[in-house]
């Protein structure tokens, strides 16, 4: 099978893991969507979310960087990206997240809504 090795930013896969995925699929294949997605999961469960991808991905979200995201700061990101979101549903996701009730969603709140099935 052919797996890339290309780096996602200290996420990846080691090569000695990619040789492993690779025996479980023909030479000179290619791995589906779905076989895809069984290789993120199983990585997921046996790793977990890397450190710095969850921190690289909190920092876009923070947008004038205080450390919290605020509804306003969803709203402009998600819009950017091709998502938009209400006020009214950008609240909601706030509220859904925020676990200290202060309204905004931190580092810790972030991490939670990101990993939770």
């Amino acid at each position: 099978a052919v797996v890339s090795t290309q780096s996602t930013g200290g996420g990846a896969p080691t090569e000695e893991e990619l040789s492993s995925i690779a025996q479980h699929y023909p030479p000179e294949s290619y791995l589906s969507f779905d076989d895809f997605l069984e290789v993120v999961e199983n990585h997921r469960k046996n790793h977990g979310f890397m450190a710095e991808e969850l921190r690289e991905a909190f920092g876009v979200f923070d947008v004038d960087g205080d450390g919290e995201i605020d509804a306003t700061e969803l709203i402009d990101i998600l819009t950017q990206v091709g998502d938009p979101l209400s006020q009214s549903e950008a609240e909601q996701l706030v509220r859904e997240s925020d676990l200290d009730g202060d309204g905004m969603i931190n580092y810790v709140e972030f991490v939670a809504m990101t990993v939770k099935p």
